[in-house]
């Protein structure tokens, strides 16, 4: 920080121990490593990190089944032969 940006970077260097105090030590190491792979050596870069970490969606457990969606199944090469089967009979049965 002080190499590029000189005196300027140890304010930065106090913004970061003051941040230190309201976000996580993984969380800070996080966004620093991120600003640091764009040489983004400004405080609000790393504010706006740590925002955007905080932002991030939750996961959500995978449903093998869900009552609005069809099966796999029926996306099967197969179920496709028998729905042209049935379609081809219903045809040559009007």
């Amino acid at each position: 920080m002080t190499q590029v940006r000189g005196v300027e970077g140890v304010r930065v260097f106090v913004g970061l121990k003051a941040l230190a105090g309201k976000h996580s030590i993984e969380a800070l190491e996080q966004a620093c490593e991120t600003a640091l792979t764009y040489e983004a050596f400004r405080l609000r870069t790393i504010r706006n990190l740590l925002k955007r970490s905080a932002d991030k969606q939750q996961s959500f457990e995978f449903l093998e089944e869900h009552p609005i969606i069809r099966p796999l199944a029926d996306y099967s090469v197969e179920s496709l032969h028998q729905f042209r089967r049935q379609r081809n009979h219903e045809r040559n049965s009007s």
